[in-house]
């Protein structure tokens, strides 16, 4: 499910060495150093992956206990948790919860209305697909590019089993010491959802990766790519305090009305997550079954709610 040899971020820059020098001491300070973090020289950087250039800055930022995950395993995994659940509680008791998975394809909300007490709403850049949510988000889309790397036959500069993935404005995520993963190209305002990429989209992403990778890990011209993939970041506008998720419920967004059937709040929105879904999704995902279970958006972090002022300001 991952690769846990650690994440190392090298400085693009003697601002970049100064920032993680700064981040380290503020991490180990009062609070718990749960990412094992801590600012390392070139030398020892480069015995932990051997070919990696520092360059003049001779310092990077290790955390070792910084995980690369595979995203569709963790999401398998996720979902046997789900089916097990159930499973550990007791065979008589009804009201112990339970997971069904239903795929099927919907272009409208609508036709779901009179089959739950609540629906949820955690579709990514798919949810500008949506016919009632088409425009109506917030979000910022960037379709991005990565490159499948594998070690030929022959080659000597296989990546070291220990070695810790490289995080950056282009990353290698290592998937075993013969096939490497470098991403990520940036195309904005694309939110073209499929992962296949045409061979001159294609060739041209895995120049640009290439060749920005090699400035701070040279073996990697050595190795052979394999393929292409795609995907989209849905992300939420920039703000004072970042890019915050857009959590909430959107029935005012969609101009729902309770009936007989189905009562309000029904509609609610988990989106917006960019590339830190990883990050948000376990704790906002519990916080907002709770305002769901509860029907009260005050189990919602507030600041997670802004998003939806900013808009009937801007309305």
């Amino acid at each position: 499910m991952f690769w846990q040899k650690g994440i190392l971020r090298p400085p693009a820059s003697q601002k970049h060495c100064a920032d993680f020098r700064k981040f380290v001491k503020m991490s180990t300070g009062d609070h718990k150093n749960l990412a094992g973090l801590s600012c390392i020289d070139g030398t020892y950087a480069n015995t932990l992956l051997p070919g990696l250039a520092i360059n003049s800055h001779d310092c990077a930022l290790y955390m070792t206990e910084g995980l690369n995950i595979d995203p569709l395993r963790y999401m398998q995994a996720l979902w046997r948790a789900c089916e097990q659940y159930k499973k550990h509680g007791s065979i008589r008791d009804e009201s112990q919860p339970s997971a069904v998975l239903k795929k099927q394809h919907i272009s409208s909300l609508a036709c779901l209305e009179d089959e739950y007490d609540a629906v949820i709403i955690c579709l990514g850049a798919g949810v500008n697909k949506l016919e009632e949510l088409e425009g109506e988000l917030p979000l910022i889309y960037c379709r991005g590019v990565v490159t499948l790397l594998v070690l030929p036959p022959g080659k000597q500069e296989e990546f070291k089993y220990e070695g810790p993935s490289i995080l950056g404005d282009t990353w290698i995520a290592a998937q075993g010491p013969h096939n490497l993963i470098l991403g990520a190209t940036k195309d904005w305002d694309n939110c073209d959802t499929s992962v296949n990429v045409e061979a001159e989209a294609a060739a041209s992403a895995c120049h640009e990766l290439i060749s920005k990778a090699t400035t701070f890990y040279p073996p990697i011209t050595n190795w052979s790519i394999q393929g292409t993939r795609a995907g989209v970041r849905a992300m939420a506008p920039r703000t004072l305090l970042g890019k915050v998720p857009l959590v909430g419920c959107i029935d005012e967004v969609l101009n729902f009305r309770s009936s007989k059937k189905v009562q309000s709040p029904y509609y609610w929105i988990l989106g917006g997550l960019g590339s830190r879904g990883l990050i948000y999704h376990a704790w906002l995902g519990k916080k907002l079954a709770e305002a769901v279970v509860f029907q009260n958006e005050a189990c919602l972090p507030r600041e997670v709610l802004q998003w939806r002022t900013e808009k009937q300001n801007l309305s």
